[in-house]
């Protein structure tokens, strides 16, 4: 045995344990020994292990040049009208699938598939051909073309037990089309035969075996066997973990699901818990991927698709998640996805371009896209939530528009503004509200804080009315934080969200959060003192910020020197309790 064959063989015992990532190092120096030798058919065929192994561990552009560099030396020395060729074209394809990249993954296939036709080829190869094609097909929603090739797959590798290992994944593919088919009837036997034949082929520590077990534990999840879903998925984590490591996207995707289905235990099975290994201590959720993470890795799949259809917009488009949702402000959790909570980022289009492409794109986007692209144009964000399509300009403008409209105008993030128009007037509001209206604002919140919170509440708990009392605090609550985010220049969101808010509000927010929680938490008899310290902290941090110079902590003086800072003549002398 040469030095080559060794290295390919230690190279392939690691492939078979599953430890991808160790046979790069075999493999690289098994292909400078082709090139020192003109051994040009090894070479080509270690190029293509080479770039499949980069592939898994996500180093897509190293891979692409791996596998182009094996089509160049085809080109040169062989006939391109081949299998060599067509599978090399396949391999190619394959890279782009995986970089979600599907229209040039499919082109590729086809040219591919058209070869192995010619060629009247069923190998092996062939039906590796129709695995990924059907996969790619699965990918762009195109689900029955993509069970029609799967079928086709298997009725060939059925018989062969050289085949076992293709068979079973393509049974467990054939899950994952036939699930979105709404056939359920085989699903269940398809995935059993394919974990009995990877368990016989490969060994129960492979992650081709993870995988079919993550998708035994879906089944589980969709009949509600929750503790036997849960088990599976940990049996799988831990395969990934060994093969792949922590922070790969194999184990953060399988994690994300025992934590999901263990989440679903403890709230719908508690009377379970004791006689379920599952992890009762967790209570976590901020480890799952926020949606705009992932929203932000789809606009990139987005931005290609349109740069490769419609060069003539690649200047013009704005992609983000924005508006309204937990996602946009980065509070969602578990919770969240209980409803409007798909995958999917926005793009923004001038009117002209709406017209002009709108219709254009929404087909593109339904063929290569799994999840959703809202086009809309720039103009009609900013009037629904601000009334003008340039967004406010004037005191009077700014004053008709609610502060969580005006939050959801500016929350989230924009992944890309070619253009500009979107992040120009995003940024007009964002600069916040003209001066004096801050005064004026301020001044309003203040005096209810005092009427509610200084006033009423201390009365209110002498009558010993509990309803009431309730009523002001909850009024002061409120008033409290408005100040504390105007001071901060930032637009107070939805209630539900806004003591959620305080944690990323630098003056103030970790203060107010940690007193109102003590405030709502305290007996009564204490909480007039506690608001007390409040308010006294509110006067140095006003003082702080030079709006007010007067020491007096009854917050309507603070008001109402607030007030005279108005520069315009007709809202300063306007009642300082009218917002």
């Amino acid at each position: 045995m040469n030095k080559i064959e060794e290295l390919t063989k230690q190279a392939h015992k690691l492939w078979k344990e599953g430890k991808e990532e160790q046979m790069l190092p075999y493999l690289s120096e098994a292909i400078n020994l082709c090139k020192q030798e003109n051994n040009f058919s090894k070479q080509i065929e270690i190029l293509n292990e080479y770039a499949g192994a980069l592939r898994l561990y996500g180093n897509y552009d190293k891979a692409v040049e791996s596998i182009d560099e094996a089509l160049e030396l085809i080109k040169l020395h062989y006939d391109t009208n081949n299998i060599q060729y067509a599978t090399t074209l396949m391999n190619k394809a394959n890279i782009y699938r995986e970089k979600k990249d599907y229209f040039t993954a499919e082109k590729l296939m086809l040219q591919s598939k058209e070869i192995f036709d010619k060629k009247g080829d069923k190998s092996y190869s062939y039906i590796g051909l129709l695995n990924n094609l059907s996969l790619t097909y699965q990918e762009i929603k195109d689900y029955k073309r993509a069970e029609q090739l799967q079928l086709e797959a298997i009725s060939l590798l059925q018989g062969n037990a050289q085949y076992n290992v293709p068979l079973a994944i393509s049974y467990n593919n054939l899950y994952e089309i036939q699930k979105k088919l709404n056939k359920h009837t085989n699903a269940e036997e398809n995935l059993i035969k394919a974990k009995d034949l990877l368990s016989k082929e490969v060994g129960e520590k492979h992650p081709l075996y993870s995988a079919v077990l993550n998708n035994l534990a879906e089944l589980q999840v969709k009949n509600k066997n929750y503790h036997k879903a849960l088990e599976l998925y940990k049996n799988a984590l831990e395969i990934v973990k060994s093969c792949y490591g922590t922070q790969s996207d194999a184990y953060l995707s399988v994690k994300s699901n025992y934590e999901y289905v263990n989440d679903l235990i403890l709230t719908l099975e508690p009377d379970k818990i004791e006689n379920l290994k599952i992890d009762k201590n967790y209570s976590n959720p901020s480890k799952t991927e926020k949606l705009l993470d992932k929203s932000r890795k789809f606009s990139k799949h987005v931005e290609e698709l349109i740069y490769e259809y419609f060069p003539t917009l690649k200047n013009r488009i704005c992609l983000a998640l924005v508006g309204s949702g937990s996602e946009c402000l980065y509070f969602d959790d578990e919770l969240s996805k209980d409803h409007d909570y798909d995958l999917r980022c926005q793009l923004f289009l001038t009117d002209e371009d709406y017209i002009s492409y709108s219709q254009k794109l929404e087909h593109i986007f339904s063929q290569y896209l799994e999840n959703k692209v809202i086009i809309q144009t720039i103009s009609s964000f900013y009037i629904y939530y601000t009334s003008y399509k340039n967004g406010p300009s004037t005191i009077e403008e700014y004053r008709n528009i609610p502060d969580e409209y005006l939050c959801s105008a500016t929350n989230g993030e924009v992944f890309v503004d070619n253009l500009g128009e979107f992040s120009k007037i995003r940024q007009k509001i964002l600069n916040y509200y003209p001066q004096d209206l801050i005064y004026k604002k301020l001044a309003y919140h203040l005096n209810n804080i005092a009427q509610s919170g200084q006033y009423n509440y201390p009365r209110l708990l002498k009558r010993n009315d509990k309803i009431a009392c309730s009523l002001a605090l909850s009024e002061y609550i409120k008033h409290y934080m408005q100040v504390v985010h105007i001071l901060n220049k930032k637009y107070m969101p939805f209630y539900k969200w806004s003591f959620k808010n305080l944690k990323n509000l630098e003056i103030l927010g970790e203060y107010t959060s940690k007193k109102l929680n003590e405030l709502i938490s305290s007996p009564d008899i204490e909480k007039e003192n506690i608001i007390d310290q409040m308010c006294k902290k509110l006067v140095s941090q006003l003082n702080e910020e030079h709006f007010t110079t007067g020491k007096i902590d009854f917050l309507t003086y603070q008001a109402n020197e607030i007030t005279q800072n108005i520069q315009d003549e007709n809202l300063r002398k306007e009642d300082n309790w009218i917002k």
